[in-house]
């Protein structure tokens, strides 16, 4: 029986996933990810592909291990700053290992990749993914195929600059980004830019520690302050949002990530979206992910199933 199986492999664990033909999960195991030491990392990668092999009852198998960080197309090396793998080359220290080929994809593009085809943007041809949490990244999906790029760069929506007019509107001043650059969307629309904004009030000094799950309480309860930052949240994402339309022109925008779980996201989302400048009347469809602790695993496979072994 035809089964994939791929590895979501995060800063703090790594849990592999069997599928069956209609994708479906059939079995998962999950461990800790090394922190520290790049050769047991490895061993732990190395474990779960035996696993893998052993529980599908396989000597080979096409298997995708999704990840944080930037995979170079052309040399395999990672970019990390959450791995103890930054400037390795894992596939091909897997293959050493273990004699069987692994494919590589971002995390986000994963994620987007497991929502076009199987997930709430599977009735799209074009379907953009959008991952907020930590960070922001993603992927573009057409006609169920993750759009190549020459270096593996492509996605990094985060790292797009805020514009002139987004700031000016919302007095945001311009802040270093942990990429190195000033300004990028991500210092305001990420997790922690949420909590930013809470702060850029000077007058309340209790304001520069709430939390965003906290702000998001106090917006429940119809505090006149959390209202606003919210809006201006909403705000800034909707410009973001409004500059990849234009970009792109999907017809569908996936969101995961922690900060889509904001009670009422894709419809505070759309409110703020019709409030933009825009060149055309026509927007998106917005959906949340499918909820699945598999999405990611899902997503890994299928680019593996995809990609020449």
């Amino acid at each position: 029986m035809l089964q994939y199986a791929g590895i979501d492999l995060g800063g703090t664990k790594i849990q592999s996933t069997v599928f069956n033909e209609q994708w479906g999960p059939v079995d998962s195991k999950r461990s800790e990810t090394p922190r520290s030491d790049y050769a047991q990392f490895l061993q732990a990668l190395e474990m779960h592909i035996h696993w893998i092999l052993e529980t599908c009852d396989s000597q080979q198998l096409p298997i995708g291990i999704g990840l944080p960080g930037l995979i170079d197309v052309n040399t395999g090396v990672l970019r990390a700053a959450n791995l103890c793998a930054n400037g390795e080359n894992i596939a091909a220290d897997l293959f050493h290992k273990t004699r069987q080929q692994v494919s590589l994809l971002n995390d986000c593009k994963a994620f987007a990749l497991s929502e076009a085809c199987l997930g709430n943007g599977r009735n799209y041809r074009s379907v953009l993914g959008v991952s907020i949490g930590t960070g922001i990244a993603g992927g573009l999906i057409v006609d169920k195929k993750l759009l190549p790029d020459a270096h593996g760069m492509a996605g990094e929506f985060g790292h797009m600059c805020i514009a002139a007019t987004t700031a000016s509107r919302y007095d945001l001043p311009l802040v270093k980004c942990g990429c190195g650059k000033n300004g990028c969307y991500e210092t305001f629309v990420s997790g922690p830019g949420f909590e930013r904004l809470g702060a850029l009030n000077h007058t309340d000094p209790t304001t520069a520690v709430v939390s965003v799950k906290q702000w998001i309480e106090r917006y429940q309860q119809h505090d006149t302050r959390a209202i606003k930052i919210t809006d201006t949240w909403f705000g800034i994402l909707a410009d973001m949002i409004n500059d990849l339309t234009l970009c792109y022109d999907p017809g569908c925008i996936v969101f995961g990530g922690g900060m889509s779980n904001i009670p009422g996201f894709t419809e505070r989302l759309q409110q703020a979206l019709l409030k933009t400048d825009r060149l055309t009347s026509h927007l998106p469809s917005l959906q949340l992910a499918e909820a699945s602790e598999h999405s990611g695993a899902r997503g890994a496979a299928l680019f593996a199933a995809e990609s020449p072994q």
